[in-house]
């Protein structure tokens, strides 16, 4: 399983007819060329943990 069926099937798993109305999964993209990804973990389990926020910068030459 790759990382974007986990994160399918971790969302899939979250839906239960409200929270997906209130939160979920957004996947856009930056002008510089990039990928921004902000995944909601309210009324999930993770709820309450801690996370730093992780930025990794690549550039092509």
């Amino acid at each position: 399983m790759d990382n974007l069926d986990w994160l399918m099937q971790w969302f899939k798993s979250q839906c239960d007819g409200d929270w997906e109305h209130e939160y979920g999964i957004t996947l856009g993209t930056l002008d510089n060329p990039g990928w921004r990804l902000s995944i909601s973990l309210g009324q999930t389990p993770l709820d309450k943990q801690v996370f730093d926020d992780i930025s990794i910068e690549r550039y092509k030459r």
